[in-house]
């Protein structure tokens, strides 16, 4: 799903939902955030995996994160793994 046109894309994913096994989306995006596309998704399937990427851990807030249930993960972890 392209980024540009997300109402053509959201609807794409609202009649084929099932069609999808993980959502990957940027935080910043020009006409929502990605924190609202979560959002959205989430209406139409309750347990879709979304990877949402940001650059800016500044733009998260705690409230943010609680309000569509996700369970951050740092990249900086993943380094320290590795």
């Amino acid at each position: 799903m392209g980024n540009l046109f997300f109402e053509h894309s959201l609807e794409i994913f609202r009649q084929n939902s099932d069609q999808y096994d993980i959502v990957i989306t940027d935080h910043n995006m020009q006409k929502l955030t990605g924190f609202q596309l979560c959002k959205k998704l989430l209406e139409v399937r309750k347990k879709i995996p979304i990877i949402l990427a940001s650059g800016y851990k500044e733009n998260i807030t705690d409230e943010m994160i609680d309000s569509i249930a996700l369970d951050p993960f740092f990249i900086n972890l993943l380094r320290w793994k590795l």
